[in-house]
């Protein structure tokens, strides 16, 4: 069955008090004749929004579809009309699983896991990696980086720091390329980078067993200023994880400095 990417844009006309039903003032549907998703909105410094989503059409609204799942991003207005939209991705499985918008700037970066090493996915390491594009107001390409080895890598969540940076989390089960310090199986993997893509600091957090989201998400925040805080899941007793008790796995919480650097 064909799925369609739809965002309501709608302004509720209701109020709670009287528990008046909410009037739906606009709604749009938007995709091809393939599985085209919704995931993401947000609305933009000039008035407008942002549409993401990941689609398997190369017909309809859908244009530059490059094969498998493309990241689709789109511009639209408050009444629904498309200003501009692109596809991101290769030949392959390319999936959003974040976003960080700039308002200052009008740039916004999604981060996503990319199985793809063509389209306008610059590299792959292996299996899936951890990739990062940033586009301008206009939808254009700023820059775009990956994160990866040879095994399975995958991206969480993206944030903007208060430092005007970006952090981005995710998780790696390789001990070779982008990642070193991997303590074994699956661990945690922070990156901070700043607005131009340039890699400041990344670090892998855990011990010898899968250290991990399991399917319950994931949770990335800066709670004061130059302090991170993530939440995942863990089965390992040692490394980074102390006072493991045991179980399918447990949750596991850590702070750390502007640096990366665990405080607890």
């Amino acid at each position: 069955m064909k799925h369609l990417l739809m965002a309501l844009l709608a302004l509720a006309q209701c109020c709670m008090i009287n528990a008046q039903t909410p009037t739906i003032v606009n709604e749009k549907y938007y995709g091809g004749s393939g599985s085209d998703l919704g995931q993401f909105l947000t609305s933009t410094n000039d008035g407008n929004l942002i549409l993401i989503g990941h689609v398997n059409s190369a017909d309809g609204q859908v244009i530059g579809y490059h094969g498998g799942s493309d990241i689709w991003v789109s511009k639209i207005s408050p009444s629904g009309s498309i200003l501009w939209s692109s596809c991101l991705g290769g030949s392959n499985d390319d999936l959003a699983s974040s976003f960080a918008y700039d308002n200052a700037t009008g740039n916004i970066v999604i981060l996503a896991t990319s199985n793809s090493n063509n389209g306008t996915v610059g590299l792959n390491r292996g299996l899936t990696d951890i990739w990062i594009c940033q586009l301008n107001g206009s939808g254009n390409i700023n820059w775009q980086r990956s994160f990866g080895g040879s095994s399975f890598d995958r991206s969480l969540k993206i944030i903007n720091t208060s430092d005007g940076n970006l952090l981005l989390s995710g998780f790696t089960q390789s001990t070779d390329g982008d990642f070193t310090g991997n303590h074994g199986q699956k661990d945690f993997y922070l990156a901070k980078m700043n607005t131009a893509g340039t890699l400041l600091w990344s670090r892998c957090y855990g011990g010898t067993n899968d250290d991990a989201p399991l399917d319950f998400g994931s949770t990335l925040l800066e709670p004061v200023s130059n302090s991170y805080l993530f939440s995942s899941n863990t089965t390992s007793g040692n490394g980074d994880v102390s006072s493991y008790r045991g179980g399918i796995s447990d949750a596991w919480i850590v702070r750390t400095d502007v640096s990366g650097n665990i405080t607890w």
